[in-house]
């Protein structure tokens, strides 16, 4: 897997990568392919190995990429958008999992230490008397403007990354479904 990723990666930055962009295939999609390719091969692909990769075949359970050198031509196709579907539902829901149970976490951390603040108030104003009351609002006001802070921030920072996630999911569909129907060429 290392060797394909690497491959991958070389191959795109000092090769393909603008005959891909121009050609509406982008590098998210072109990852996916090559990991595709790792999965279905019973070995890793050889770095040297630089233009033939899989032949498109019906019998194929995703998408597959080859190159022809007579006609310099490379071409991608899929063949079973269900497979694709499934693996992008369930990024999508363990995304959705991982930002619900970060949010209840968050809420739950918020509740608790509120609470903690509070007790210690009333403990504090019935034991020690009111001159320590000050100085003990000021502290539980700094405790719970921080703590409200940073339960915010890490509730923002979750959302942004499960909807730049999401997005990348569903173009990355969108395009899965657009290569079911027409092929790629690369010339």
């Amino acid at each position: 897997m290392i060797t394909v990723t690497l491959f991958l990666f070389l191959f795109w930055v000092f090769d393909y990568s603008e005959k891909l962009e121009t050609n509406g295939l982008s590098f998210v999609y072109f990852i996916y392919l090559f990991f595709c390719l790792a999965e279905q091969s019973s070995q890793e692909i050889p770095i040297f190995i630089f233009f033939f990769f899989h032949s498109c075949s019906s019998s194929s359970s995703c998408c597959c990429c080859s190159y022809s050198s007579s006609s310099s031509s490379f071409s991608c196709c899929c063949n079973n958008v269900v497979v694709v579907a499934v693996v992008i539902v369930v990024l999508v829901t363990i995304v959705v999992v991982v930002a619900i149970v970060v949010v209840v976490v968050v809420v739950v951390v918020v509740v608790v230490v509120v609470v903690v603040v509070v007790v210690v108030v009333v403990v504090v104003v019935v034991v020690v008397g009111e001159i320590v009351v000050v100085v003990v609002a000021v502290v539980v006001v700094v405790v719970v403007v921080v703590v409200v802070v940073v339960a915010v921030v890490v509730v923002v920072v979750v959302v942004v990354v499960v909807v730049v996630v999401v997005v990348t999911i569903v173009f990355g569909l969108a395009e899965v479904v657009f290569v079911v129907f027409f092929k790629f060429h690369f010339v």
